[in-house]
């Protein structure tokens, strides 16, 4: 790929401000839940394109302003490995049942937390 290309320029933009966030799809509330982790300057926006290929309803569950979507989302993909989602579902998906979320919830908070923008103090 050329230098040129716009390639680059795009995932060096994917890199900053923005958001990391859980989508959960909703099934059986007794059984495990399935859960997305993605990045995104608009998760809005993003829950709503991924709903057009998803059978199954699909709700924004958690997202976090980050200063480096792309780290941060690495974070808590490699937090939430042992949650990892076993009948496919990419690097993208996990699963946890009801008494699992709590800790799914601190697991992602906690490894995108250092990444959360610093507000400045005003003098």
């Amino acid at each position: 790929m050329a230098a040129g290309d716009g390639l680059s320029k795009r995932f060096s933009a994917m890199s900053l401000n923005g958001y990391v966030y859980l989508v959960v799809e909703e099934n059986d509330p007794k059984g495990p839940l399935n859960y997305k982790v993605g990045l995104s300057e608009n998760p809005h926006v993003r829950v709503g394109k991924l709903q057009t290929g998803n059978p199954r309803k699909l709700r924004l569950f958690l997202e976090c302003k980050v200063d480096n979507m792309s780290a941060a989302e690495r974070s808590a993909k490699q937090a939430l490995v042992h949650y990892k989602c076993r009948l496919g579902g990419g690097t993208e998906w996990y699963t946890a049942g009801p008494e699992e979320e709590e800790d799914l919830i601190k697991t992602f908070e906690k490894a995108v937390h250092r990444y959360k923008p610093v507000k400045k103090q005003q003098k």
